[in-house]
């Protein structure tokens, strides 16, 4: 990490929420452009040149509509992943989540902790009222990580999106309401 600490956003037991440094870049490079990773992402065709990660991280912040933090895991205080709130309307109270890890850390709970660790960001720093989300059909266990924080499902767009190996899928979509705002 270059001798810079991370700022911390949110702590987790399992991993934490934090400010993306320009030392992250190379992580999320290979990351952002492992096709078993993007795969489920909007645009898993589009290739992403190291250029591109750098004008991204150097242009986070600028956007008052989108946050977007590094996963972090406490034992090794080492990137996996991403998590983002996006589309962010301060008037309506709402906004989108989206989230992203490498392969080497699926199925040990960090993004579930980690979408956790937003919403409550979402609902007690930010005040938000309503967070909403969606997953591409064959994507079991996105929809489990949202599930087991309390999103329910709240339509589907049929046939929506074209997923390498499965065709032409729906996209489910989720919402979650924040229980201070009843």
């Amino acid at each position: 990490m270059d001798g810079v600490q991370r700022p911390i956003i949110r702590h987790g037991s399992k991993v934490s929420l934090g400010i993306i440094l320009e030392s992250d870049i190379n992580f999320i490079f290979a990351t952002i452009n492992d096709p078993e990773v993007k795969r489920y992402l909007r645009a898993p065709y589009s290739i992403h040149t190291y250029g591109d990660e750098q004008k991204w991280i150097s242009n986070l912040g600028s956007r008052e509509s989108d946050m977007v933090f590094s996963i972090a895991e406490n034992a090794e205080q080492s990137m996996v992943g991403l998590i983002g709130l996006h589309e962010l309307d301060f008037h309506n109270g709402t906004g989108y989540v989206g989230y992203v890890l490498s392969r080497e850390h699926w199925n040990k709970g960090y993004v579930t902790e980690a979408v956790s660790l937003v919403v409550e960001f979402s609902f007690k720093r930010l005040n938000l009222r309503k967070l909403h989300s969606s997953v591409f059909e064959p994507n079991i266990g996105s929809m489990k990580v949202l599930l087991k924080n309390g999103f329910k499902e709240s339509g589907r767009r049929s046939r929506h999106v074209f997923v390498e190996g499965h065709g032409y899928v729906d996209e489910i979509l989720y919402e979650l309401f924040n229980p201070d705002h009843a």
